[in-house]
């Protein structure tokens, strides 16, 4: 083999493996994105729970337990608070909600990191046979 061509083989063999090691460098941050992003989902829907929780606890109906007198008072201050604990309810369900999106989104992306990568090693392994066969 020509000296001129073992250097273009050895060129196409660095860029090969430095496109390989970059798939692979994005294919792990994209896991780890993904596993970030299930944490914060996990949270947000606990806090979402947690939320319903108060909000069941809070509300005026509770307050009209039989043979306990509530005021009218007693059931404006539970309306605003249940008011209150409603506003974020919406902000954490909405938060979950991007988070699902997200979640989607990266899932997308980290399929297409996964399948370039098994082309770009099917590619090396063509480009590996064909050097051999050369040799």
């Amino acid at each position: 083999m020509p000296a001129a061509d073992a250097a273009a083989i050895g060129q196409l063999v660095r860029l090969r493996s430095a496109r390989e090691a970059r798939l692979a460098r994005r294919l792990n941050e994209l896991e780890e994105r993904l596993e970030r992003i299930e944490r914060e989902k996990t949270s947000a829907e606990r806090l979402l729970h947690d939320i319903s929780r108060r909000e069941d606890e809070a509300s005026p109906i509770r307050k009209m337990s039989p043979g306990k007198l509530v005021t009218g008072r007693a059931l404006l201050l539970a309306s605003q608070k249940l008011e209150l604990i409603g506003r974020e309810r919406s902000l954490a369900q909405a938060r979950v909600e991007e988070l699902d999106a997200e979640r989607g989104g990266l899932s997308r992306m980290l399929k297409e990191c996964r399948t370039e990568l098994a082309l770009a090693r099917r590619k090396a392994a063509r480009m590996d046979a064909l050097a051999s066969l050369d040799s």
